[in-house]
């Protein structure tokens, strides 16, 4: 591009620099390092190889980057350089019109050599970039972009449209709405959100997140007939004892009607684990399952230590510092909770070193009556279960066609988006205003309503989308559990419109004859609801509308982030929180987040109407 307006020196060699970036340059990038550089750190579920360290991932010919973009305005030049010098930093030879001052062979051939030479084009889309690569700009301005829009649109046609060069950027949500028509098909890498930048990494070194496994042996079949197309599981009916009937060797599948079915803890991706829990004579029995690692078998029961069986409806009616001085004084020992955090710890070694990966998920149906708080259960390294990965609880789910039990969620391939308004219920508008936080209510599309029954009627009749139902208050509490079904059973748009029921207050955990939160979330999911967030225990007005904010906070930075994850980085936050300073507040904080829990289909994302839809609708 000719319409520089100062040029700066590339980064010398392709390893990092030990020196920092120019001052004038630290405070201009400050968008890009908050949604972009940082994410380069090790993260959760996201971790980028180390170049240096790790010599497998070597790359043995720096792969070259032209970026090409639009000088929308000064602090989107800074944006493209600050990603160019991170590039560069990581091993990837990077080039764009800032590190040139006047290449001898002219800008235009300097761009068509670039273009044709490089082993990737970054295309920084916007909204001025578009209009200049489709020759729609005000004669004189933007003749870069226009002429390196034609050089694209040249090459692409010499190669009949197959594009393996030519990437599509974006650096906020809003930009994905002008992706040139030619590129409209590729992948688009969105540096705004948090593995953005990783994927495009990914991209370009060749790292593939999932890779393809080594073609393996054929499958030995068992010979006896089937009898559970469920897989490996425990017995639903009979929380004492475990149906042995249903297991099968590691290696081995049963073939019915013509069919090879695979347990179903099997089809799940390796970075997931699978854990049931139940109760045998007052005791504990668990087995854990994952693809990669040798099944956790039913170990011998074991009483449930006194130090992690709390009343979680009354938890935060305690000392919270004796709460969290408890927890931390849990040591696991011999007891099933101790073999499967061993167990959990060889399976996160595994995935590291054989591919780079981490824990991203444990899916837990927990039959027992006693009041494990699995989110707040601490780790070995100050680490806890509810923070290493996303914490995703299922409960015995009857199908309503077929009356057959589901032990878990179906695996997933692609996300579950539940579109649409924010149905709302509520006793009073006041508790909406103390409970609900400013986000929810400021930013979305909601229907409100103060009588639960009337928010069901209309649940049922409406045709609008609808991504997410919200009880506060005393809301459910007076109607049944058999009305609720009924009444859910007649609500056909759960069965082709998805939506998330999210219940933000007390419920108890435990009892036959009560609404109990295991048992309303069974119901919620049996009848097409893809997920339910759940509050476990009693929680102040200030503490759940700071919760509340917190979570839309998230969700709006991170629009493509499950609801699982959304939960996780909650918990890490008020857990850095306490760390940083250990008093009652942070503690109670801590506490309180970790009572918000996720029951359902683990890849769920929220694409609610905001009222910014509404304004340009």
């Amino acid at each position: 591009m000719s319409d520089n307006s100062f040029f700066l020196s590339k980064p010398k060699g392709l390893a990092r620099r030990s020196s920092g970036w120019p001052m004038e340059l630290e405070k201009a990038a400050e968008p890009l390092e908050d949604s972009v550089a940082n994410n380069l750190k090790t993260q959760p579920g996201h971790a980028i190889p180390d170049m240096e360290d790790d010599r497998s991932t070597q790359i043995s010919k720096p792969k070259t980057v032209f970026i090409s973009y639009s000088h929308d305005s000064e602090v989107h030049k800074e944006r493209v350089l600050e990603l160019a010098n991170r590039l560069c930093e990581h091993g990837i030879d990077a080039n764009l019109d800032q590190y040139e001052e006047s290449p001898p062979e002219g800008w235009q051939r300097w761009m068509l050599n670039q273009v044709e030479s490089s082993d990737y084009v970054l295309v920084i889309c916007s909204e001025t970039y578009n209009r200049r690569f489709r020759a729609k700009e005000e004669v004189g301005r933007g003749r870069g972009v226009t002429w390196e829009g034609g050089v694209i649109i040249d090459e692409l046609h010499h190669v009949q449209a197959k594009n393996l060069k030519f990437i599509p950027v974006t650096f906020t949500d809003n930009d994905s709405h002008h992706i040139p028509s030619p590129l409209a098909s590729a992948t688009v890498y969105n540096l705004s959100q948090s593995d953005g930048y990783e994927h495009l990494y990914r991209r370009l070194t060749d790292q593939p997140f999932t890779k393809k496994p080594q073609l393996g042996k054929p499958i030995k079949l068992d010979s006896r007939e089937s009898k559970s197309e469920g897989g490996t599981q425990f017995s639903p009916n009979n929380p004492g004892a475990v149906d042995r009937s249903a297991q099968t060797d590691e290696n081995t599948a049963a073939l019915e009607d013509d069919v090879i079915k695979v347990a179903l803890e099997r089809q799940f991706p390796e970075d997931v684990a699978i854990v049931y829990v139940e109760e045998r004579n007052g005791e504990l029995i668990l087995k854990a399952f994952n693809a990669r690692q040798t099944s956790l078998e039913p170990l011998e029961p074991s009483p449930v230590p006194s130090t992690i069986d709390i009343d979680l409806s009354e938890l935060l009616a305690s000392n919270s510092l004796d709460i969290i001085v408890q927890l931390k004084s849990y040591r696991p020992g011999t007891c099933v909770i101790g073999q499967f955090f061993g167990w959990l710890r060889e399976l996160r070694k595994t995935l590291h070193e054989e591919s780079q990966r981490t824990l991203s998920c444990v899916i837990i149906n927990d039959r027992t009556r006693f009041n494990l708080p699995w989110e707040m259960l601490h780790l070995p390294k100050q680490e806890t279960l509810g923070t290493i990965a996303q914490i995703v609880h299922w409960h015995d789910v009857q199908d309503p066609d077929t009356w057959e039990w589901a032990s878990l969620p179906a695996p997933q391939q692609q996300v579950d988006r539940c579109r649409g308004r924010v149905l709302m219920y509520a006793d009073t508008e006041e508790i909406i205003a103390a409970r609900c936080g400013l986000t929810l209510l400021q930013k979305y599309r909601r229907l409100q309503f103060t009588d639960s029954k009337q928010l069901l009627e209309h649940w049922q009749q409406t045709d609008t989308e609808l991504g997410l139902i919200y009880f506060t208050g005393q809301g459910l509490q007076d109607i049944s559990l058999d009305e609720l079904k009924a009444r859910l059973d007649y609500t056909s748009s759960l069965q082709y419109r998805p939506s998330v029921v999210f219940i933000d207050m007390s419920l108890p955990t435990r009892g036959e004859s009560i609404m109990t939160y295991p048992l309303l979330a069974a119901a919620f999911l049996e009848n097409g609801v893809k997920g339910v967030v759940g509050r476990l225990g009693t929680v102040r007005d200030e503490q759940a509308a700071s919760i509340l904010d917190s979570f839309f906070a998230q969700h709006h930075r991170d629009r493509e982030a499950p609801i699982p994850e959304l939960l996780r980085r909650l918990r890490l936050e008020a857990l850095q929180r306490l760390r940083s300073a250990f008093n009652e507040e942070n503690c109670l904080l801590y506490l309180a987040t970790c009572l918000y829990t996720y029951s359902g289909n683990q890849m769920t994302v929220l694409d609610l109407a905001t009222e910014e839809d509404t304004a340009h609708g």
